[in-house]
């Protein structure tokens, strides 16, 4: 089985070892810790490198701005 955990390390508590404990009970396992960069990942591809290009450009420029109705989230 391979399962992947992202969380804040902050949120690293003796109730998470138990979590991890309980799903591979019994069993060798290995853990890998690295830090998480959602910007590398999201622009290793190159088509998606140009899609958030295009909107990084878009929000500098005032284009194509979308504000959602805040009576929604009350």
């Amino acid at each position: 089985m391979y399962t992947t955990y992202q969380l804040n390390s902050d949120e690293l508590t003796y109730e998470f070892i138990d979590i991890l404990k309980s799903n591979f009970k019994n069993r060798m396992i290995e853990i890998s810790v690295c830090d998480f960069d959602e910007t590398a990942y999201l622009m290793s591809s190159p088509e998606n490198h140009e899609i958030l290009m295009r909107r990084i450009d878009d929000v500098r420029n005032n284009r194509k701005i979308i504000t959602p109705n805040q009576d929604t989230f009350q």
